[in-house]
């Protein structure tokens, strides 16, 4: 097999314009997270905030709740605080209605429902830390408010704030210290939205639930270098390590420390070594390493995982070949050889230009080969004998092994461990005659069901290419990866980018004979993707320059394809970026 993919000859593109994969044109906007907001729920039954509603023609009782939006944890309300609400339109019955406690518990309460039914008032005594983790709501108060028998499709009641002077009380919201009296329009003004209440199911606009906001700290970026690029506040990590040239593959979190655990990174080079950067000393020892110059019988390597205890790894070259160290590699098997039995022909099977070449690309494009590209292994109890791997080649072929190399097929419904031949049988995306797929990449959670938490391998995993395509798998709705099929109530119509073009690299010569089709597929740019650390419904997704992109809670506007965080590093022209890492706030992994 040839030396390193990056450093092939590229083929030359003009940039053009990104298209999202849902439905509008990409325009990239590094946004500042949401402000925080008085609004009106007028379900309170439900996650979502209802600021449009039916009543029934008939009259009852509306149960509702006033919240404030875009907290975290930790934040503080108080010493008091109070909010008028007016109702114009359809009057409330007040001696039927009443207020109550939000999310506060104990302090002195001060209801007030005018009593011709178009004002209510609600006071708190009391400073309130809000709990964590965060979900970016706090509701200040409840109302349960009673309306009679109305027109349908003719009446409707229209809820706004009043400033909180007019209310029977002189308090506004006073947040982390700041002065009371803040609905007054007083600086700083926290910004309020109304609702409407409308007789019927006539013209109400769907509501969308509230996502909660991803709580990583920040992430590191790896260039081809070996250089990590702190973006956000995750924990600082620091150490000599550096190439100098382009040979590093991939970076994945550790936590190493003689006396005491403490985050870390892990990085591979073309060469096989795993190094860690900040406690060098603690890199497990490995029995592997591909000389320069060399050519190993399974290609150089590739991807990297590591196992939970941060004390092994697992390594993957470009022809498939699995090598183990420390906790993952068992007892008995030689330290130098990979991975054997089935898993062991893929060595005979891939690093060969792509088979099936899409007619309309070039047959020889010199630049594509059918490889391993990644890897994710389901460690369950014994890092020495995982429940299986997933290999990923280039061409999107899936390729399941047991912890013992062996073919999986084990019919277990939803499980991405799943081999050939069952009726349950997982479906992963094929590609084919296209080098494009690029990265695999396991969800962090277990999959938890009916209140009983499941094997890992029941979990999920995401497919990225290198046009920016995200392919959930499985599919099936209810997976924890089934957020990333934009479907149902929280679907948006800005998506992520997808540039179906290939690029030069400058550092590299131009071998390709026909300019205008090389590359397409092969030298596309989209590199990495990665999961929300803390478990919310979010990705990262990375460009081979270093741009970053969010879908989900990683956002920091739903609208926007900007990620939470900015400052990150931009090599344009120089396709640098390897691999983006996720860091907790706490800077711990798993």
């Amino acid at each position: 097999m040839g030396f390193l993919k990056d450093l092939r000859g590229r083929s030359s593109r003009a940039l053009v314009g990104g298209v999202v994969c849902s439905v509008v044109v990409l325009c990239l906007s590094l946004g500042m997270a949401q402000a925080q907001t008085v609004v009106i729920d007028l379900d309170r039954s439900t996650t979502a905030i209802d600021a449009t509603f039916g009543h029934n023609p008939s009259g009852g009782v509306v149960q509702g709740r006033v919240v404030l939006t875009g907290v975290d944890a930790q934040d503080t309300l108080g010493p008091a605080y109070g909010v008028a609400v007016n109702v114009a339109g359809m009057p409330f019955t007040a001696a039927a209605s009443s207020l109550g406690l939000g999310d506060a518990s104990g302090g002195g309460t001060s209801p007030y429902l005018a009593p011709a039914g178009n004002q209510f008032f609600f006071s708190y005594v009391g400073t309130v830390v809000i709990p964590g983790p965060a979900s970016g709501q706090f509701t200040l108060f409840t109302f349960d408010l009673e309306f009679g028998d109305c027109n349908q499709g003719a009446e409707v009641a229209t809820f706004s704030f009043l400033p909180t002077s007019q209310g029977s009380g002189q308090v506004g919201i006073g947040l982390n210290g700041g002065t009371a009296g803040v609905i007054d329009g007083g600086p700083p003004a926290l910004a309020t939205e109304g609702a409407t209440l409308i007789c019927g199911s006539v013209n109400i606009t769907p509501t969308v639930p509230p996502r909660e906001p991803c709580e990583d700290a920040g992430y590191y970026i790896l260039d081809s270098f070996g250089g990590r690029h702190r973006v956000g506040n995750p924990a600082f990590i620091t150490g000599p390590l550096y190439y100098g040239r382009q040979v590093a593959e991939d970076m994945e979190r550790v936590t190493s420390g003689a006396t005491a655990p403490q985050p870390d990174l892990a990085v591979l080079d073309s060469f096989g070594a795993v190094q860690f950067v900040q406690n060098p000393a603690q890199v497990p020892s490995q029995g592997f390493y591909f000389p320069e110059g060399a050519t190993p019988t399974c290609g150089l390597a590739v991807d990297v995982e590591v196992t939970a205890d941060s004390q092994g790894f697992w390594v993957l070259t470009e022809q498939g070949g699995i090598y183990r160290a420390g906790t993952a590699l068992p007892g008995a098997a030689p330290a130098g050889d990979p991975l054997g039995n089935d898993a062991g022909n893929l060595c005979s099977v891939l690093g060969i230009p792509v088979p099936n070449r899409d007619p309309n690309l070039p047959q020889s494009d010199p630049t594509a080969s059918l490889r391993a590209v990644g890897f994710v292994v389901v460690e369950g109890a014994d890092a020495s004998n995982p429940d299986g791997y997933v290999v990923l080649d280039s061409m999107g072929g899936h390729h399941i092994f047991d912890g013992a190399g062996n073919t999986r097929d084990d019919d277990i419904v939803a499980s991405i461990l799943n081999g050939p031949g069952g009726s349950t049988e997982t479906v992963y995306p094929f590609f084919v005659g296209l080098d494009i797929a690029r990265d695999i990449e396991l969800h962090p959670s277990i999959m938890v069901e009916n209140g009983v938490a499941k094997s890992h391998h029941l979990s999920g995993l995401v497919i990225y290419d290198g046009w920016g395509g995200i392919h959930p798998v499985p599919v099936d709705p209810g997976s924890p990866v089934d957020f990333l099929r934009n479907e149902g109530p929280g679907a948006t119509t800005v998506g992520l980018p997808y540039i179906k073009d290939g690029f030069d690299n400058p550092d590299t010569a131009i071998v390709e004979t026909n300019d205008a089709l090389y590359g397409i597929d092969s030298n596309s740019i989209f590199k990495d993707i990665e999961f929300c650390q803390t478990g919310q419904d979010g990705v990262y997704c990375l460009d081979a320059f270093g741009g970053v992109f969010a879908f989900g809670s990683t956002r920091a506007l739903p609208n926007e394809v900007g990620p939470m965080f900015s400052g990150g590093p931009y090599f344009y022209p120089n396709m640098y970026a390897v691999d983006l890492e996720a860091e907790t706030e706490a800077g711990l992994i798993k």
